[in-house]
């Protein structure tokens, strides 16, 4: 029996040591940065803020406005154009990386454009180019119009899981779409007005 046992020991503690050195030596922090830096099958395509190259308040206005065009159009592309017919049969499909779920659920966690404020960084670069006595009244009506945007956009998020799962209709989706593009059309055009 001990001889028995002292063999099992002997395996395991071998096994152990090959594993050591197969495996690189890592500290937990290094296997968590490795693990993020490895995006996922269905992962969209990233949409950063536009960096302006010779800035002013429109170009870093309009880079804002696009980016979050880019962002509504991310989030178009990875929802698919039908719906599931019904949310069990949305929840089956995350099985597949390359289902509309996956990718929809990928967006929403790689792109997070529920939290994107990223609007305010713009708004704060834009005003730095005035001071209080010269500040365009429209600054405000371009920020208050991407915050709106910003709500709205949150919203579309929200039905357009619903609709996805079959909770609700093609008509809810593009009415909550309309408004984010609206809202962007919008602060595009107060914008264009801010010299």
């Amino acid at each position: 029996m001990f001889k028995k046992v002292a063999i099992g020991i002997g395996v395991l503690l071998l096994l152990f040591i090959v594993a050591l050195i197969l495996v690189p030596n890592q500290t937990p922090t290094q296997q968590n940065n490795q693990n993020q830096q490895q995006p996922a099958a269905a992962t969209p395509a990233t949409t950063t803020p536009t960096t302006v190259t010779n800035p002013t308040p429109l170009s870093i206005m309009t880079a804002s406005v696009k980016h979050y065009q880019d962002l509504l159009n991310a989030g178009e592309t990875a929802l698919g154009d039908k719906p599931y017919t019904s949310a069990n049969e949305a929840l089956a499909a995350f099985s597949d990386p390359n289902s509309a779920a996956s990718k929809f659920s990928d967006y929403r966690k790689n792109l997070d454009p529920q939290n994107d404020m990223s609007y305010l960084d713009a708004f704060k670069q834009a005003d730095n180019f005035f001071t209080a006595n010269n500040e365009p009244a429209a600054m405000a009506s371009w920020r208050d119009s991407m915050t709106e945007m910003t709500q709205d956009l949150y919203q579309w998020v929200e039905v357009a899981t619903k609709w996805q799962d079959g909770e609700t209709s093609t008509a809810n989706l593009s009415v909550a779409q309309n408004k984010v593009t609206n809202d962007l059309n919008q602060a595009q055009s107060i914008a264009e007005t801010i010299k």
